[in-house]
């Protein structure tokens, strides 16, 4: 049974990676998260899922400029 506590004080953490997850508390959020609905959402929210897609192509882009080495480990 969840506390009640819990639900005041938890954000959902279900469907969330963990930069996700580090990216909220780095936000400052309140401590009451009852009232943010990103916070409570069992889904992702598309405020990550925009964040880990400017990553992927940020990383995409170095790789191809060669900016960043890139070795493939072939065993």
């Amino acid at each position: 049974m969840i506390e009640f506590h819990q639900l005041l004080l938890y954000p959902e953490t279900a469907n969330r990676k963990l930069e996700d997850i580090d990216a909220h508390y780095r936000s400052n959020p309140p401590l009451i998260v009852a009232s943010d609905a990103d916070a409570i959402s069992t889904k992702r929210t598309l405020q990550f899922i925009y964040h880990e897609d400017e990553d992927v192509q940020k990383n995409a882009k170095e790789v191809a400029t060669g900016a960043v080495e890139y070795e493939e480990h072939v065993k």
